[in-house]
């Protein structure tokens, strides 16, 4: 039998014929699955657009040129088809890829909402991710007007992703100006964002006030009702309280509008929804609407001017609450270092107020005293008071409510406090400060009044760990030694220590001498870079190469802000000294015109060269790896060739934690040693800065290398 042979198809061929039914097959998957890929994407799109611009559709538009960080722009609308605003993304390179910031902008040009993030977004754990899963920043993007500028808060230790955000935000803006036909160029800067514009509900009758403690401060209300006690006008004053939290009770209309129509009493949870991330404060305003509905028509209330001035401007009052007159304060033992009382009087000697200090007891138990129901246990009697017969204890604070008991006791039998006012500088119009002693001298009281300071920064000083570290004391006081200097009010904290040590002047100051004006022997005159183009300062130096005179010309800034920095306070920083400057060491920014400030230092410093060029040679320099861009040192040596001293250079690393390693107790571990050197052999790393220690470490051996 003839063996029949199968004929088989050349491999060549088999494979081809795979590779053409595997691509047909990818192609009818791709084409199915395009349409509801693209859905989804458009879905995924329209739930961030509806997040930062509601709408009935959006139209997408063509981006104009120029402007390659935009990745999608849409013409929001309603359901008939008229213009709500736009919706635009823009990206910008961060810390570990691409930050996307969605941004919707009304007709009128303000930022309606934001969305930080998108699929993409990659950021560091902990650092930048704050930007995508802290939703509540997102929230300061409404305060920004696209034709006037505005400011975000950035994050601490998240400087490039804030950056990032920054970038992406302006890139959004400049591109939605150029379509609305406004001049397209950088509006938004970094710093504390501007307080919002309120809108306020003009109050026509009688007037109720109601007011109780928030998170941060008393939340007050005005409001009228009808002859039925229904609620027909309301208005909440909550700048007092964290900004962008508590401050929506004032700045969001619709959480004052749940009150209208409605009689007392109002209940969070039953017929008022709280405001998520401000229970406390929403449920202090219902207290204060309460409070209100009973209390008589006030004929004397002045209302609320919350919403801005004759300009326009928005204007949130800084009122200082005054020592009341007739205060009285008294101090009591208790289980950790006392409690200190301040109370006022009825005029039938009964006690009208008590404010209770604990902050010298041992927390947390010691707070259990702070509550209504053991303060409102002296309001309305006379005294003296004794445990367990007129006054009950709190369970578990046995001695400090003794402590409180004792104090009431003393206050009472003592005479009424004198209140001294002094006032002394500030960034504005300066600070003022009501204070009443102990018989000792000590400080018992400390009120602050900012209302003629640059708000919101200068309420920064009104804090009780601010206040406190005055409380008990008797001045001078000096800043860096017993009291510190509170971050970014700088201007204000100093005014309040000059003002209390105009109190504590042991002798009639001398007449200060009237200094002689300091002779210029040269002006000279340069420019940096501002926000928006240059500052130009003009510079008389002295014989001695000191600053005589300077004047700065911001012409060409963002008014009212870069204002700010032709203030007195600013200018006077550099009066009398050589540079160079660093902001933040020998001179401070202008709070509000950060880009300003930097710009005039910058210019300043252009006319001092850091160093001549003999000093110069003999400074070695060296770079070493850190957590960042990496640690730079400047180091000059001893003519027995170790280090004589050791400048660090952490401007490319992680703040804040780099900042660790610039403390003399690492520093001076180099000097007068030559390396090279080694991590846990007569150097200590700064815990939590490893990777910049070890840069600092690596950059020196680069300059002694190992024999």
């Amino acid at each position: 039998m003839t063996k029949v042979e199968k004929k088989q198809l050349p491999a060549f061929l088999v494979l081809t014929i795979i590779s053409l039914i595997a691509a047909l097959a990818l192609a009818v998957t791709n084409e199915v699955t395009k349409g509801p890929i693209a859905a989804h994407a458009a879905a995924e799109r329209n739930k961030a657009f509806a997040a930062v611009l509601p709408a009935a559709s959006y139209n997408e538009m063509t981006i104009p040129e120029g402007h390659a960080s935009v990745t999608g722009l849409f013409e929001a609308v309603d359901e008939s088809g008229a213009v709500l605003g736009y919706t635009v993304v823009a990206s910008a390179s961060g810390y570990a890829g691409p930050v996307a910031v969605t941004l919707g902008v009304g007709n009128d040009g303000m930022v309606t909402g934001a969305v930080i993030g998108d699929t993409s977004f990659a950021e560091t754990a902990g650092f930048g991710m704050k930007w995508k899963e802290e939703t509540d920043r997102w929230e300061q993007f409404t305060l920004i007007d696209t034709v006037n500028g505005g400011s975000i808060e950035a994050i601490t230790g998240a400087t490039v992703t804030s950056g990032a955000v920054l970038n992406a935000t302006n890139a959004a803006i400049n591109c939605v100006n150029e379509v609305r036909g406004v001049d397209a160029r950088d509006v938004v800067e970094k710093g504390t964002p501007a307080a919002p514009k309120v809108e306020q509900v003009a109050l026509e009758g009688g007037i109720h006030e109601g007011s109780h403690r928030g998170f941060a401060s008393d939340v007050r209300v005005q409001l009228t009702m009808d002859d039925a006690g229904v609620v027909t006008g309301l208005n909440i004053d909550a700048m007092g309280e964290t900004m962008g939290f508590g401050t929506r009770a004032t700045t969001e209309p619709e959480f004052a509008q749940q009150f209208i129509g409605k009689t007392a009493p109002f209940a969070a949870g039953e017929n008022i929804d709280v405001l998520t991330g401000a229970t406390i404060t929403s449920k202090a305003v219902i207290d204060a609407v309460n409070e209100a509905c009973a209390a008589p028509e006030n004929p004397d209330a002045v209302p609320f001017n919350l919403g801005g001035d004759e300009t326009g401007e928005p204007v949130v009052e800084t009122v200082a609450t005054p020592v009341p007159a007739g205060a009285k304060t008294g101090t009591g033992s208790g289980f950790g270092g006392g409690v200190s009382v301040t109370l006022t009087l009825n005029e039938d000697g009964t006690i009208a107020t008590l404010d209770i200090d604990v902050s010298k007891e041992v927390p947390p138990v010691c707070n259990n005293i702070l509550v209504d129901s053991f303060i409102n246990q002296f309001i309305g009697k006379t005294g003296p008071f004794v445990a367990g017969e007129n006054v009950d204890i709190v369970s578990g604070a046995t001695f400090s409510s003794n402590g409180a008991i004792e104090a009431v006791n003393a206050a009472l039998s003592a005479p009424e406090a004198e209140v001294l006012t002094s006032k002394g500088s500030g960034f504005g119009d300066g600070v003022v400060v009501n204070v009443t002693l102990n018989e000792d001298g000590t400080i018992a009281t400390l009120d602050i009044d900012v209302s003629g300071e640059v708000p919101p920064v200068c309420n920064n000083i009104l804090v009780d760990s601010f206040i406190n570290q005055f409380i008990g004391k008797k001045g001078p006081f000096v800043a860096g030694e017993g009291v510190d200097i509170v971050s970014g009010a700088t201007f204000s904290s100093n005014g309040v220590i000059e003002a209390l040590n105009k109190l504590f002047e042991t002798e009639a100051p001398a007449e200060e001498p009237v200094a002689e004006p300091v002779a210029v022997v040269e002006t000279k005159t340069a420019k940096a870079e501002g926000f928006m183009d240059y500052v130009v300062v003009t510079v008389g130096l002295a014989e001695d190469g000191t600053i005589a005179t300077l004047s700065i010309d911001v012409s060409n800034e963002l008014p009212p802000a870069c204002d700010l920095v032709l203030k007195d306070s600013f200018i006077n920083q550099f009066i009398g000294k050589k540079g160079p400057f660093v902001a933040g060491e020998n001179v401070d920014v202008a709070t509000g015109a950060t880009y300003s400030s930097n710009g005039a230092i910058a210019a300043i410093n252009s006319l001092f060269p850091a160093e001549t060029e003999e000093e110069a040679s003999n400074v070695l320099t060296s770079k070493g790896s850190g957590f960042g861009d990496g640690v730079v040192v400047n180091v000059t040596l001893n003519e027995d060739g170790t280090i004589a001293t050791l400048d660090i250079d952490v401007s490319g690393e992680v703040p804040p934690v780099c900042n660790n390693i610039l403390v003399e107790s690492f520093i001076n571990q180099f000097i007068g040693k030559k390396g090279p050197f080694v991590a846990g052999e007569g150097v200590d790393i700064v815990s939590g800065a490893t990777f910049s220690s070890n840069g600092v470490i690596e950059a020196l051996n680069k300059l002694f290398p190992a024999e």
